[in-house]
C-alpha cells in the first residue's frame, strides 16, 4: 500500500517531465481530467507537451485554456495546427501568451492570431520554429493573403522581438 501511495503522489512528477504527445481533443480532455485530480497539483509537473490535432470545440478550449495557466513549469510547447487551436476559444490567445517559462517553440499552421499570440508572449525563447505554411487541400499559407508592402512587419525577427536577447535558433518557413 505504501509503495502505491508513493507512486500516486511522485509518479506523476516523473511521467510529466517527458515529452507529451496529445493526438486529438478526446486525448487531449482526458489528459487535463488526470491533471486535475490531486487538487490540480500536477500541472506543475508538465515540461514539454505537442498538440497534434486541429480541431478543437469551444468547451475544451477553455478546458485548455484554464490548464495552461497552471502549467508554470512547461519549457517546451508544440502545436502542429496553432492557428485552428488558438481560434477554437478566445482565452487561448492570452492563455497561451501569459506562459512565461517556455523556452523551446514549434509553430505550424501559424496564422494572423497566432502571430499576435507570439508578439505577446511573456517567454523568453530560446528555441523557434515557425511554419507559416497552410493545411491541405488548399495548402495556402498566412503570406497569399498579406499585401506585398506588409510582408515584412511579419517577420520572425520582428514577431520575436521580445526573445531577442535570448533567442539562439529560429526556423522559418512559408
Amino acid at each position: 500500500m505504501q509503495i502505491s501511495r508513493f507512486f500516486y503522489t511522485h509518479g506523476f512528477e516523473a511521467l510529466l517531465s517527458h515529452s507529451i504527445s496529445i493526438p486529438t481533443q478526446k486525448v487531449l480532455l482526458c489528459f487535463l481530467a488526470c491533471l486535475k485530480k490531486d487538487a490540480g497539483q500536477r500541472f506543475k509537473y508538465v515540461r514539454s507537451v505537442r498538440f497534434g490535432f486541429f480541431d478543437l470545440t469551444e468547451p475544451a478550449g477553455l478546458e485548455l485554456a484554464n490548464a495552461l495557466r497552471r502549467m508554470s513549469n512547461l519549457e517546451t510547447l508544440s502545436i502542429s495546427y496553432s492557428e485552428d487551436m488558438i481560434l477554437s476559444h478566445p482565452d487561448l490567445v492570452d492563455a497561451f501568451a501569459a506562459l512565461s517559462s517556455v523556452r523551446k517553440l514549434d509553430l505550424g499552421c501559424v496564422g494572423e492570431t497566432a502571430i499576435k499570440m507570439l508578439q505577446s508572449l511573456r517567454s523568453e525563447l530560446i528555441s523557434v520554429d515557425v511554419n507559416f505554411l497552410g493545411v491541405a487541400p488548399d495548402g495556402e499559407g498566412f503570406f497569399e493573403s498579406v499585401a506585398v508592402e506588409d510582408v515584412p512587419l511579419y517577420h520572425p525577427t520582428i514577431i520575436l522581438e521580445h526573445s531577442r536577447s535570448s533567442l539562439q535558433k529560429l526556423s522559418s518557413y512559408g
